[in-house]
């Protein structure tokens, strides 16, 4: 085993368009990858979808091909997320995005945001698409909505004819996605590849039941929370009779939401001695609010009492044809209330011997992915069981197999950095209350005020992500030092209020 860590290496051809710095070198021991290999195998012949190749022949591939990027940040598909919730991140990758690129965001566009993204990043914004809501009954999806609008999908036909192709940047991977693209190729006869792995593949490792089941056969038992499925009211309330004997709380978890959108955790003593029908009274009334229904797919688990930390691996997969996995940091998430919604990041400092533990188990899980067809962004999360000074049980939670709060804002600083910016950030992510300023250019103003009176280099800042307008405040800080940056978006958050 081979691990380096605190390295900045870029490693040239890994099929992006933005730097890749990676922070962690690790060499799996052949024992492992042998195993690795095996399991691949049986997971191919257990899900045969996974080996389509339907995209190739309407001229479609995932990877990133040397050409412009349309850039779709489109959180629709993720369980239970509204419309209204899914706009605000729409402009959250705008910052990755160059000048010959493109990016769909729903109209009507935010010009005032676009503006200040170039200012603060000091980089000339791409082409914003405003899309027209479709006729959907329940919900629009971006992708689609631009291909059924003959202005926008005539705008990016005529960015990939002028690039000599396209790269479609999915913040997840979904069938819409892949459809757009595959009628891009049609309508130009130009390369398009998406940068994301295919749907098949996104869905397989989005869902926390079946990430659950592999990090099992692939790392062991000790290596995942013990966790159930369930598809009824009766096996539920059957697996909470069982297991809140064995545990002190209990979490149930929609397996393709996210952000704890889809999760309800509680305590097991009050369901200690119930009767099945009791137990089914008292649980049926959540489940509705979460919005799981019989017959629904739906994870049971016990929610580990002895947590010490929540680090996150951020990891970049490239085609397999251009190598291994990168690993480019290893992050301590904060996370609050019950259900462990996102609040922020920072990197992680952990003892040596944790994070290569960490780096080596998600590499596994990285490469055994990328051999079932994953590409493009991954990032995996963990709890650390037990004193950090000593060596910890690691459990694995879950993939987000798409981008997130920690690898835009990560990717961003690495993009800044490589045109002369400061290497350390810190994330944070906050709700807007009532009263609070929403107008970008006068936050800007207030902050640069306190960023100054408080002695901060010119190179050390915070940027806004996502316009306030929303009414969300997520921000990264940039400066010399992790404290220096998080002070940087507090400063910046002040600045809203």
């Amino acid at each position: 085993m081979q691990i380096k860590p605190n390295q900045q290496m870029r490693r040239p051809g890994c099929g992006a368009p933005w730097p890749i710095i990676e922070s962690h070198s690790v060499s799996l021991r052949p024992a492992d990858m042998q195993a690795l290999n095996v399991l691949r195998v049986a997971l191919l012949q257990e899900h045969a979808p996974l080996g389509a190749t339907w995209f190739e022949q309407m001229g479609v591939r995932a990877g990133w091909c040397d050409h412009p990027s349309l850039y779709i940040e489109d959180h629709r598909s993720i369980s239970r997320l509204t419309d209204e919730a899914a706009k605000r991140f729409e402009y959250r990758m705008l910052g990755l995005a160059g000048p010959d690129d493109g990016a769909l965001v729903s109209a009507p566009p935010d010009r005032e945001f676009e503006a200040y993204i170039e200012t603060a990043t000091g980089h000339e914004a791409p082409l914003v698409l405003p899309v027209e809501a479709g006729r959907r009954i329940h919900r629009r999806r971006l992708a689609n909505d631009a291909l059924n609008t003959p202005e926008t999908f005539g705008q990016i036909v005529q960015l990939a004819r002028r690039g000599g192709g396209l790269n479609l940047v999915p913040y997840i991977s979904s069938g819409d996605v892949w459809v757009l693209a595959s009628r891009v190729a049609q309508e130009t006869g130009l390369p398009v590849c998406v940068t994301a792995p295919p749907p098949t593949v996104s869905a397989l490792a989005n869902d926390k039941l079946w990430f659950t089941r592999m990090a099992r056969r692939l790392i062991g038992v000790r290596a995942v929370p013990l966790t159930r499925e369930v598809y009824s009211l009766s096996d539920l309330a059957k697996t909470v009779r069982d297991m809140v004997e064995i545990s002190t709380k209990l979490v149930f978890k929609l397996p393709a939401s996210a952000g704890g959108l889809g999760n309800i955790s509680f305590d097991a003593a009050p369901f200690r001695g119930l009767g099945l029908g009791e137990i089914a009274v008292r649980i049926r009334a959540q489940l509705q609010n979460l919005g799981w229904r019989s017959g629904d797919k739906l994870l049971v688990g016990r929610w580990d009492a002895d947590v010490s930390a929540s680090p996150s691996v951020q990891i970049w997969v490239p085609d397999e044809q251009q190598g291994n996995p990168l690993i480019e940091g290893v992050f301590m998430q904060v996370v609050t209330g019950q259900e462990g919604a996102f609040v922020g990041a920072q990197r992680a400092d952990l003892p040596a011997a944790t994070t290569d533990a960490l780096t080596y188990q998600s590499m596994q899980i990285a490469i055994l992915l990328q051999g079932l067809g994953y590409v493009g962004r991954l990032s995996l999360d963990a709890v650390l069981l037990g004193d950090q000074s000593k060596v910890v049980d690691i459990h694995w939670i879950e993939a987000n197999a798409r981008w997130g709060g920690v690898s835009i804002p990560m990717t961003l600083a690495h993009k800044l950095e490589q045109s002369g910016g400061t290497s350390q950030l810190a994330i944070a992510q906050h709700h807007l209350g009532p009263g609070a300023e929403r107008t970008i250019a006068a936050i800007q103003k207030r902050f640069e005020a306190q960023r100054q009176e408080k002695g901060f280099d010119p190179s050390e800042t915070a940027i806004f992500l996502v316009p306030p307008s929303t009414g969300l405040a997520l921000i990264v800080g940039l400066a010399t030092t992790a404290t220096r940056a998080h002070d940087l978006t507090q400063i910046a958050f002040d600045a809203c209020t």
